[in-house]
């Protein structure tokens, strides 16, 4: 049994805990209720001020900025998330675009200010940032000042949704990001923004139906896009949006001039056929069209790329004639140096050498000094009348020189010929013809520390092309090092015009019995190559691997080509009687 004492005890014991158990529930009950009723009441309040907000200005549209702003401003700091601070900024910017002139550079900047302020607080709400980029766009719509293109470089960068993306486009257009392919290329997302546009102008693809003429926007954008492509390295892209873009040529035949003409020197150097057929429909439209002479002497160069020299050499002798104007070109007068282009492509392709010599003198009547003009002239001469003719001619001209020095080459000993090269350098420290024709005839001579030599100074002169690379190969396959050649090589194969890179290729998997991989490097050194007797020369390079894979048809065939190309080649013909037996 307890003592009575301890009951008053126990007591106070359940009265205080009934106590502290009372009021933690009302704490917890009070904060619950509380808290939520004050985001109930904080929302509704927003809710209600955008209302109150919005009937005022339908009421009163003519308010002073004085008393719209800091309303604006109270709603902007209730807004509790993304979606009420776009409320805000939509009625921030409608105020912007509809207010007078007095009252326009306030909201303006009001706008800004606080679309920076939204951005900041959510840096990764797209809509936000849009807004934020149409801002500054409204509030500086000339010149913007420090940090406002970084700004807005990182606004178009954050926007990636479809709708947004024109958006980013106009951003970058307007920072000159991508004013052309080449800097388009270096941004992150240039051919996105690219496609974006011409994707918001029609897509990639033309309709079924063509239109009468592509728009202009459509049609930049095209453009733009297939020379992002073509410095990407992706052929296919570029040839199918080449085709889109020319196309209606085909059908309509309503095709803009800039989009002929991009489309005719796009095919120039790949399919010169093509490109003859351009050209032509840019040449022999009638008036009120386009036609004009230049096109003309790009198709006659297309169509002697495409091996129909007979029509090439008509057409130069239509321009080389002017009072034989024909019909055809609305234009009687042709430019001069399109005159002047015709009259040394007639010399330099004509087979006559009283036709040459005319040719001559009237390319030398309409333009006296003409450098390649005189080196060709000079040798239709035997060398005392070549080296008048050169002397007289030469004031100091590096090529001159230079071909004045091969016409005495005959009568000189290797060490006069290697001493006057280097005098002929040192005469003109900068002209790459020189250091690469001193290098080939270094070689060819078997002077190979010459040519050592020869390659440092041209380094040292800040000379760096891909024949340079070509030499140090030759260095290392005469040294047993194949492999390291091999590296050399493959490493231009990417950037380089010359087509020595991929033949040279082509012979080292030619030597490991690859075949297949020879075959592939001298189709593309064919591609490259532009001289007659050097492109006979890779295709029978070609013929022989065909053979070998037991492709003779095909090798008889190229046999036939090579023919056409040297018809004094003697290796093709017996090659051909070979595979004929």
């Amino acid at each position: 049994m307890k003592p009575a004492t301890a009951i008053p005890k126990l007591r106070t014991v359940c009265i205080l805990g009934l106590v502290i158990s009372l009021v933690l529930s009302g704490a917890i009950a009070f904060l619950t209720y509380y808290t939520g009723w004050n985001d109930f009441s904080e929302q509704g309040s927003f809710s209600r001020e955008i209302r109150n907000f919005d009937a005022l200005l339908r009421e009163t549209p003519k308010i002073a900025p004085e008393r719209l702003n800091p309303m604006l401003d109270r709603l902007e700091k209730k807004a509790i998330g993304a979606e009420t601070y776009l409320s805000v900024l939509k009625r921030r910017r409608n105020l912007a675009l509809e207010a007078s002139d007095e009252n326009q550079t306030r909201f303006r900047s009001a706008y800004r200010e606080a679309a920076e302020r939204a951005a900041a607080a959510f840096p990764f709400s797209e809509p936000l940032g849009a807004l934020a980029a149409d801002a500054l766009l409204m509030e500086y719509p000339d010149q913007f000042p420090d940090g406002a293109q970084t700004k807005l470089r990182q606004y178009a960068g954050l926007l990636s949704e479809e709708n947004l993306l024109p958006l980013a486009l106009d951003i970058s257009v307007l920072l000159g990001d991508l004013s052309d392919p080449a800097t388009a290329a270096g941004l992150p997302r240039g051919g996105e923004f690219l496609a974006a546009g011409v994707s918001s102008l029609g897509g990639a693809e033309l309709p079924a139906e063509l239109p009468a003429k592509l728009p202009a926007e459509r049609e930049s954008f095209l453009i733009n896009s297939i020379l992002l492509d073509l410095l990407a390295k992706d052929m296919v892209a570029a040839n199918s949006r080449i085709v889109s873009l020319i196309s209606s040529a085909g059908s309509s035949g309503d095709i803009s001039e800039r989009a002929l003409r991009f489309g005719a020197e796009y095919f120039y150097d790949t399919n010169p056929l093509r490109a003859a057929e351009l050209f032509s429909l840019l040449a022999t439209k009638s008036p009120p069209q386009f036609s004009d002479a230049p096109s003309l002497g790009r198709l006659a160069d297309s169509l002697w790329l495409a091996d129909f020299r007979e029509g090439s050499i008509e057409i130069w002798t239509i321009l080389a004639s002017p009072p034989l104007n024909i019909s055809r070109i609305p234009d009687p007068k042709i430019p001069q140096d399109l005159l002047v282009r015709s009259l040394y492509n007639l010399a330099s392709s004509s087979t006559e050498e009283q036709k040459k010599l005319a040719y001559y003198e009237e390319l030398f009547s309409e333009s006296p000094g003409h450098l390649y003009g005189i080196i060709g002239y000079s040798r239709l001469f035997d060398t005392p009348r070549a080296e008048g003719i050169l002397t007289e001619q030469n004031s100091g001209q590096p090529l001159l020189d230079l071909e004045l020095i091969r016409r005495r080459l005959e009568g000189w000993e290797i060490r006069r010929t290697v001493a006057e090269t280097w005098l002929l350098l040192g005469r003109h420290p900068q002209e790459e013809a020189l250091y690469r024709w001193g290098a080939w005839y270094f070689d060819r001579q078997r002077q190979f520390p010459e040519t050592a030599l020869l390659l440092r100074k041209a380094r040292m002169n800040g000379i760096d092309s891909s024949w340079l690379v070509l030499h140090d190969v030759f260095r290392l396959i005469r040294e047993g090092l194949l492999a390291e050649g091999e590296t050399l090589l493959e490493e231009q194969l990417d950037h380089t015009t010359l087509w020595q890179i991929p033949a040279n290729l082509g012979l080292i998997m030619e030597s490991r019995r690859s075949l297949s991989r020879a075959l592939e490097y001298y189709e593309s050194a064919a591609s490259l190559v532009k001289n007659r007797l050097s492109a006979a020369k890779v295709q029978l390079r070609i013929a022989h691997c065909l053979h070998m894979l037991g492709r003779d048809e095909e090798s008889r065939q190229v046999l036939g080509k090579v023919l056409e190309l040297d018809p004094e080649n003697l290796n093709a013909r017996l090659e051909l009687r070979r595979l004929n037996l």
